[in-house]
């Protein structure tokens, strides 16, 4: 007989056989398929979710973390705008150092490129302030002067009241010969370690080799008119400039030396026309017929060591 309780008949759609969890998701579906069960009830009309349930919902999978930040990145975006800023404003990158100066804006040396004939020409005549300032710092390097101020800031003195540095270092050659209270063989040698310091120098150095060079070529030409005043100043001049090719601070030698004491006043050699319009014999130059060039060059080769 058939029990009373099973008489009536179950659709097949009340049964199943999976394991019901209410509104929860299965547990080996894992939490991601709980937030897109519960995302999806929500969408439903007819759910059951409460609308708590429902905000909670909304906020689980609308709001997601920020991004973990780099280090640094803030510190990269402030100099990139900073870098923009000073491009947009045509300025320079503040994290390169600046660029050197160029032109005169480099220094006082407004003649750096007076040729030998321009130096010499500048030196025989110079106004008072570069006289002046020459003389001074001859008088403090040669111990007659009390110094007043360093020795580094008379000669940027002299340099800036110069036409070129060339020009001012052979105003101080020439003021140094002409100072009074030294023997005039120490002249020369006295301003020679100061000079040698100066090219020397690593750093904050205003006087270069090409500078002295030049310097020392101008004295030269200038020879003739300081002989009768200081009749030893070829064989002072042409001990100096065998100390420095000796001691390799010259961009000149022998050979170099040899054509400028032959060109040293030789403008000044040349004879006119005769009465009868003959050509009268060329003079040797001042230095040759003076019988300097001579002891000038034995005195610069006997400077020069041989290792």
């Amino acid at each position: 007989p058939v029990r009373p309780s099973l008489a009536q008949r179950t659709n097949s759609e009340d049964l199943s056989f999976r394991p019901q969890f209410g509104n929860r998701a299965s547990p080996m579906r894992g939490a991601g398929a709980a937030d897109r069960g519960a995302a999806g009830a929500a969408g439903r009309p007819g759910s059951r979710l409460s609308t708590t349930d429902e905000n909670s919902v909304s906020s689980t999978t609308t709001r997601q973390p920020p991004p973990p930040t780099r280090p640094g990145a803030a510190a990269d975006s402030s100099s990139s705008a900073r870098v923009s800023d000073a491009s947009s404003a045509g300025g320079a990158d503040p994290g390169r150092p600046p660029l050197p100066p160029s032109g005169a804006a480099a220094g006082s040396t407004g003649g750096a490129g007076m040729s030998i004939s321009d130096i010499i020409a500048a030196a025989k005549s110079y106004d008072s302030a570069l006289k002046g300032k020459a003389q001074e710092l001859a008088a403090m390097l040669l111990k007659v002067r009390p110094a007043e101020e360093e020795e580094d800031v008379v000669l940027e003195q002299l340099l800036a009241a110069s036409p070129s540095t060339p020009v001012g270092l052979v105003a101080l050659l020439k003021e140094g010969l002409d100072t009074r209270g030294v023997d005039v063989e120490k002249r020369l040698a006295g301003l020679q370690p100061f000079l040698e310091q100066q090219i020397s120098a690593a750093d904050k150095s205003l006087i270069a080799m090409a500078d002295l060079s030049q310097a020392l070529l101008g004295m030269v030409g200038i020879l003739p008119d300081l002989v009768e005043d200081v009749p030893k100043a070829p064989l002072l001049v042409a001990g100096v400039i065998g100390h420095f090719i000796n001691t390799g601070h010259l961009t000149f030698g022998v050979l170099e030396l040899v054509k400028a004491v032959k060109e040293a006043g030789a403008d000044d050699g040349k004879a006119g026309g005769g009465e009868d319009g003959e050509e009268e014999e060329e003079l040797d130059p001042p230095l040759i017929d003076s019988e300097k060039a001579g002891p000038m060059v034995l005195i610069v080769i006997n400077a020069i060591k041989v290792n």
